[in-house]
């Protein structure tokens, strides 16, 4: 029985020796609170991000207010890189080069498939592959493309989702319209 006390004692002394000192206060940094939000509702969520978003622009009457909803959902230092292009950096620029692409093509998606959601803490990716048809305005030909995506969001305070990073590639030999 002592022996037991003994070996609990030094246990003890051990464990508490061990466990972290103290924080001082004056030099603390906040932390947030856990977020009770499951990966279910937080890919609903980017998901539909991406619905509202789609619906907006496809359905905007002109290229300026296409560009206005298309960066609905755009973190205000995300990056954008087309195809092809140069990067676009910061969520004006990608209004600007949206607007210069709606004033000069319209299209269709025919199918957008494969969609992966992927969650680690605040950041998410997501990625889908889409094929349809661009439309020139006024005179030239259609364009088929088969293309495919990677976007990063990240989490804000709120707990909603903003796309910092958006790229695609084409799958096919599609001209070069991103300019």
């Amino acid at each position: 029985m002592r022996l037991c006390r003994a070996a609990l004692s030094v246990l003890m002394l051990v464990l508490v020796s061990c466990a972290p000192a103290a924080e001082d206060s004056s030099r603390a940094i906040p932390s947030q609170a856990p977020r009770a939000v499951s990966f279910e509702s937080d890919i609903a969520a980017i998901n539909e991000l991406r619905s509202e978003r789609f619906e907006a622009f496809q359905n905007a009457p002109t290229p300026a207010e296409k560009a206005d909803a298309y960066i609905l959902g755009v973190a205000e230092d995300a990056i954008w890189m087309p195809p092809h292009s140069s990067l676009v950096s910061g969520r004006d620029a990608i209004r600007e080069w949206a607007n210069e692409f709606f004033s000069n093509w319209t299209f269709e998606i025919a199918a957008s498939t494969d969609v992966t959601v992927k969650i680690s803490g605040d950041l998410a990716v997501r990625r889908w592959v889409s094929m349809g048809t661009y439309e020139p305005q006024g005179a030239g030909e259609p364009v088929q493309f088969h293309q495919k995506f990677v976007e990063v969001l990240t989490r804000q305070d709120d707990g909603s989702w903003l796309i910092s990073i958006q790229m695609w590639s084409s799958n096919n030999n599609q001209p070069d319209i991103w300019h």
